[in-house]
């Protein structure tokens, strides 16, 4: 599951199996996205037993944001899925140890990865 921006600046942020998540950026320069760069992961071990949907923090479908969302609905989509998120969103910013979004709001921010042009970041 996970999010994308697309548009100048875009970010996706996905979330899946570790191997999914690896397998899943090489794949965008195949669709003709040119530059982009991971900013940052994350990896979760689950105990023995636990699914990987109980792990999730973000919604199983993969979702393309329309292109009048900014980067701020990124932000708050991250924030609603916790702190570690939405901190590693802001840190693929560039934006460290910052309690604003985006958008100059004052809020906490959850983790995930960056990529840049067409940017992407995840969850893994």
């Amino acid at each position: 599951g996970g999010y994308a921006k697309v548009g100048k600046p875009g970010i996706i942020v996905i979330e899946g199996p570790e191997e999914g998540c690896r397998q899943y950026c090489p794949m965008l320069q195949d669709l003709g996205w040119k530059y982009q760069t991971v900013q940052g992961e994350q990896q979760q071990e689950g105990v023995k037993g636990e699914s990987l949907d109980e792990l999730r923090v973000l919604p199983r479908e993969f979702r393309v944001l329309p292109l009048t969302d900014s980067l701020s609905e990124v932000s708050q989509l991250c924030r609603e899925a916790g702190d570690s998120l939405a901190d590693l969103f802001f840190t693929s910013l560039n934006i460290h140890n910052s309690v604003k979004d985006v958008s100059g709001d004052s809020s906490k921010g959850k983790t995930l990865e960056k990529k840049r042009g067409k940017k992407g970041g995840g969850k893994r």
